[in-house]
């Protein structure tokens, strides 16, 4: 109601409206005798009226009844908010710790989704944060509606706190949605207003972004441990030491003795500065 309404008036000329008469009785609920109609406005249109009302009830009335359209355009957003997620872009994003190992089982998840290999990011880089080439291009090309898919939280980032800020980054910076494949709770396409819904994926965020953190915690500890045993076995790492030639002892004392510099020591011996000051110093620390 009241649509149809605007401000017409001159200086000096208080509360004049012009009005369309088809509005006018539905604007103010008042009768079209109180009206003066002059005649057509404009080429197009119906007929309108000036109306000289008391400018103030008037305006009041107007914008009470301007009120009240207000709910049902914020109904109109709340629809376009809950279909965004379906008009928006499909990603998808996978991640290897090593370059040796194989992306093809998270590529095929991702086919499965569907996504198009054309919008998918991958990364050969360890989780403990998230400064990676493919994810932090990935990350510039998301905005609102978007869906970032991915086959487990782990692939995401393996650090709890890096991964739950993340995530907000994702969800409330971008306004994009998070699909985690392997856990159908952590999909925020599904919340749409349903607060239980948001709370069980942030809670399940939090458990599985722990477990992340502490397997690779794990996974460290149990890596020096295993060097820490291997060691005390007299497993050795690294090249294998490069064995003293006979001459060594022959050439040390004319080294220690100032007669020959290190260069020409190494030389003699047939190899190089960088072996033969190893060697003296193990000599000097007994090892």
């Amino acid at each position: 109601m009241g649509t149809a309404c605007e401000k017409a008036g001159r200086a000096g000329v208080r509360g004049e409206l012009r009005i369309e008469a088809a509005a006018c009785c539905e604007a103010f609920r008042m009768p079209r005798e109180r009206f003066r109609m002059p005649g057509s406005v404009g080429r197009k249109g119906p007929p309108a009226v000036l109306a000289t009302l008391s400018g103030s009830s008037a305006l009041r009335e107007w914008r009470k009844a301007q009120e009240t359209d207000k709910p049902n355009e914020r109904g109109a957003d709340m629809a376009d908010q809950k279909t965004e997620h379906s008009q928006g872009v499909v990603y998808g994003y996978a991640r290897v710790s090593a370059r040796d190992q194989s992306l093809a089982r998270q590529l095929d998840a991702l086919d499965a989704f569907p996504v198009a290999r054309a919008n998918v990011y991958v990364d050969k880089a360890s989780g403990k944060d998230f400064d990676r080439p493919g994810y932090r291009t990935l990350f510039r090309r998301l905005g609102p509606g978007d869906v970032l898919v991915v086959k487990s939280i782990d692939r995401l980032g393996r650090s709890y706190d890096e991964t739950l800020e993340e995530w907000r980054r994702i969800t409330k910076e971008r306004r994009a949605a998070v699909v985690v494949l392997d856990m159908p709770l952590l999909d925020t396409r599904e919340r749409r207003g349903d607060v239980t819904g948001a709370f069980l994926a942030d809670v399940v965020l939090q458990v599985l972004s722990y477990v992340a953190q502490v397997e690779r915690e794990n996974t460290r500890q149990r890596q020096a441990e295993g060097i820490a045993s291997a060691k005390a076995r007299g497993v050795q790492f690294g090249r294998p030491a490069i064995p003293r030639p006979a001459a060594y002892q022959a050439v040390k004392s004319e080294r220690l003795a100032g007669m020959l510099t290190g260069k020409e020591a190494a030389a003699r011996l047939g190899v190089s500065v960088r072996t033969f000051e190893r060697w003296l110093r193990c000599d000097r620390e007994g090892s």
